[in-house]
């Protein structure tokens, strides 16, 4: 990607997440079939300064061996330093609903805390 676009996209997440609105998770997905990416690493680091919760997406596993597969996961547990990391393929489905079970858990987690306590800590 162009440096110039890269800046672009720096701008538009950074103010996405200076918003002044909780949010209840980020998920950051990462392509399984490479290494965790200098735009992958940033990202964790923006969403781990923030102290927002995040859960790591390993999307496109189904172009991977069952070796490699594994490999690649423990690869982007290790570079970004969070676990789980979830194996997911828009292609098979796999990962699909475990990916919505821990959607639905945070938003009903969020929604189940005092207003007082949201405004606190409003991530």
């Amino acid at each position: 990607m162009p440096g110039r676009v890269k800046a672009e996209l720096a701008e538009v997440i950074e103010s996405y997440l200076n918003a002044e609105r909780p949010l209840a998770l980020a998920v950051l997905l990462v392509d399984s079939r490479h290494e965790p990416t200098d735009l992958d690493l940033w990202m964790s680091g923006c969403l781990e300064e923030r102290q927002l919760p995040v859960h790591v997406v390993s999307t496109k596993v189904d172009k991977l061996t069952r070796s490699r597969r594994h490999a690649a996961i423990e690869s982007i547990r290790r570079c970004l330093g969070r676990d789980p990391v979830l194996p997911f393929s828009s292609t098979t489905g796999e990962g699909k609903s475990e990916l919505w079970q821990v959607i639905d858990h945070r938003i009903e987690t969020r929604t189940k805390t005092p207003p007082a306590s949201q405004e606190r800590n409003p991530r």
